[in-house]
C-alpha cells in the first residue's frame, strides 16, 4: 500500500512540472498583453514600409520610448511561430524577462518558435494593428502616439487590467500547493 502512495505522489510531482511548463507556453502566446498597447491603422496610408518604420523610430528616439510588434502565425498543426519586431531596448527587455529567441516544446500544443528581429527588418508592418510599449510612463506613450496619429490613426495607449506574470506565478504556486497537499494526505 505504501508503494501506491509513493507512486501517486511521484505522479503528482511530475504533473506539476508539466503544468508549469505548459503555463509558460500559454504565457508565450499572450505575453504582450501585459504591456501597454496602442492601435494603429495603416490601411489608408500611402507611405512605404521603410517610411513607416522611419517615422516610428524617429518618434521613439524623440520620446525615448521602446516598442515592439508581435507577428504570430500557425505554420502547421503542431507549430506556431512568434516573430517579435522591436527596438533594441524592447528586445533586450523581453530577453531579460525570460522570453528567449528559440523553439519551445509542449506536450499539448506542439512547438512554439520565438524569433527576435530588429524593427528595421519588418517588411510587413502595415498588416499590424497593435504596437506594444516597454515602460509605465503613460504620458510619454501618449505623446509618442500623438506624434504618429495624423499619419497612422488608431487608439491611445491603454492600461491593462492584469499582468500575466502575476497570473503565472499564482498558477504555479497553486499547482505546487495542490501537490503538497495530496502528498501529505497520501503519505
Amino acid at each position: 500500500m505504501k508503494w501506491v502512495k509513493y507512486l501517486i505522489g511521484s505522479l503528482l510531482i511530475v504533473m506539476s512540472f508539466v503544468f508549469t511548463g505548459e503555463l509558460f507556453i500559454f504565457h508565450l502566446d499572450q505575453f504582450q498583453e501585459s504591456y501597454y498597447q496602442a492601435t494603429f491603422v495603416f490601411e489608408e496610408t500611402t507611405s512605404e514600409t521603410s517610411e513607416v518604420i522611419s517615422d516610428f523610430l524617429e518618434a521613439a528616439e524623440h520620446y525615448d520610448v521602446d516598442f515592439f510588434f508581435v507577428d504570430g502565425a500557425i505554420t502547421s498543426d503542431i507549430k506556431k511561430e512568434i516573430k517579435i519586431y522591436g527596438t533594441e531596448g524592447a528586445l533586450t527587455t523581453l530577453k531579460n524577462r525570460q522570453i528567449k529567441s528559440r523553439e519551445y516544446g509542449s506536450l499539448f500544443v506542439g512547438k512554439t518558435e520565438v524569433m527576435f528581429q530588429p524593427i528595421t527588418q519588418f517588411s510587413d508592418i502595415k498588416k499590424m494593428k497593435s504596437c506594444y510599449f516597454i515602460g509605465d510612463d503613460v504620458e510619454t506613450l501618449r505623446a509618442f502616439k500623438s506624434k504618429l496619429v495624423d499619419k497612422y490613426s488608431g487608439g491611445n495607449a491603454q492600461t491593462l487590467l492584469f499582468r500575466s506574470t502575476d497570473d503565472r506565478k499564482f498558477s504555479a504556486c497553486l499547482g505546487w500547493k495542490f501537490c503538497d497537499y495530496f502528498t501529505h494526505v497520501l503519505i
